[in-house]
């Protein structure tokens, strides 16, 4: 169809291609806004689902530090604990005062020199008697400074110090031998607590060849120099 009115023809074509144009823009605005959300989708990591049951936070540090359910970063572990490690144990002081109380029955070279020495440090301490439990011949040739001779034999065939009887109940005894397997100084001990009543009977681990190598005082005789 023509138009009869030539102004309003054009009027007419220049909205037409306005809204056109707008359309256009408007499209391409939508179409440019979509494609930047998906670039900026695809720059973005997305976010692990967290697993059932389990809390998305990291564990704490004392799950993270050994795998070990309660344990602590400075936790040393235990005995089962695979690679554990049993702390060292400190050293014993060589100068630290002896305590009877804390004694076994067989005891080492330094608690049997702290023995010897009590009666030189107090005055008031208990008698302390050394005994040699080896044979005679044995005592003769070396033993221990001022420790008598006593065998378990002595028991039975008369030959006991002579003051043994008088040596007071609460006495300090220390018995050695040669150290090792020999059990004279044990049959010594024995008879001593059963006929005697002695209780505060202590024997020397390392026996005599300990004292001797440790270089300590010893003498010579058959009998001690006090």
């Amino acid at each position: 169809m023509g138009c009869c009115n030539p102004n309003m023809c054009a009027m007419m074509q220049a909205v037409v291609l306005v809204g056109i144009a707008a359309g256009a823009a408007a499209l391409h605005f939508n179409g440019a806004t979509q494609q930047r959300a998906i670039i900026e989708r695809s720059l973005t990591p997305p976010t692990p689902a967290a697993a059932p049951g389990l809390s998305p936070q990291a564990p704490s540090g004392a799950h993270a530090a050994n795998g070990r359910p309660g344990a602590t970063p400075t936790d040393p572990g235990t005995d089962a604990t695979p690679g554990y490690q049993q702390p060292a144990q400190p050293a014993a002081d060589p100068n630290a005062p002896l305590s009877l109380d804390d004694l076994g029955e067989m005891i080492t070279i330094e608690q049997a020199v702290k023995i010897y020495n009590l009666p030189y440090e107090d005055p008031k301490a208990p008698q302390v008697i050394f005994l040699d439990a080896r044979s005679p011949q044995k005592y003769e040739q070396g033993h221990i400074l001022n420790a008598y001779n006593l065998t378990p034999e002595s028991f039975f065939d008369g030959t006991l110090p002579d003051d043994i009887d008088f040596w007071p109940k609460n006495s300090i005894i220390v018995v050695y031998c040669e150290g090792g397997e020999c059990d004279a100084s044990h049959l010594v001990e024995a008879r001593l607590k059963e006929q005697k009543a002695f209780q505060r009977v202590y024997l020397i681990e390392a026996g005599f060849p300990g004292w001797q190598s440790a270089g300590l005082p010893t003498e010579t005789g058959s009998l001690p120099s006090n």
